[in-house]
């Protein structure tokens, strides 16, 4: 990368390792959740961790990054050992989750429409706040599914998940 930065992620002959942190970010039974605009799938706000770089200190400029806004992080409440197949390539994925939580000037809106946008590298990404309900998690295309079961009950003890799709 010409700017220094160098994301912990890499491809293998048998796939591709991501190490990511990313937030749980609730408000009023609500949370987070972004995409791609040309995704179908939402899933945390956060992304690849940099050498030399905490995973809370990754999360903090992820916020800042994606959102614009300095957001405050919480305790790691679930590591999760993540494989799956995307656009037909194996992913083995490291992922750290943390409660955090946004000014109250952050855009807020019930109806599940998109209430913030942003350049992410190259691409365009989108925010928008669903019902933290493991059905409507599941309505929206969320991933990974294995948290969809745990987004409101982000508390001690740390949860370790192995999920393989």
């Amino acid at each position: 990368m010409s700017d220094g930065r160098q994301m912990i992620s890499y491809d293998t002959p048998a796939g591709r390792f991501n190490f990511r942190a990313a937030a749980i970010i609730l408000r009023e039974g609500h949370v987070l959740v972004t995409r791609g605009v040309r995704e179908t799938v939402w899933y945390l706000p956060g992304g690849r961790v940099e050498w030399g770089e905490s995973t809370r200190e990754a999360v903090e400029r992820e916020i800042v990054e994606e959102l614009g806004t300095q957001g405050e992080i919480g305790d790691l409440a679930i590591v999760l050992e993540n494989f799956f197949a995307l656009d037909g390539q194996r992913w083995h994925e490291l992922a750290y989750y943390f409660s955090a939580s946004l000014p109250e000037s952050f855009p807020f809106r019930v109806d599940g429409e998109v209430c913030h946008r942003s350049l992410d590298g190259v691409g365009e990404i989108e925010f928008k706040w669903v019902r933290a309900e493991a059905e409507m998690l599941r309505a929206s295309n969320f991933r990974p599914d294995a948290l969809c079961d745990l987004i409101s009950a982000t508390s001690s003890p740390v949860r370790h998940l192995v999920w393989s799709e």
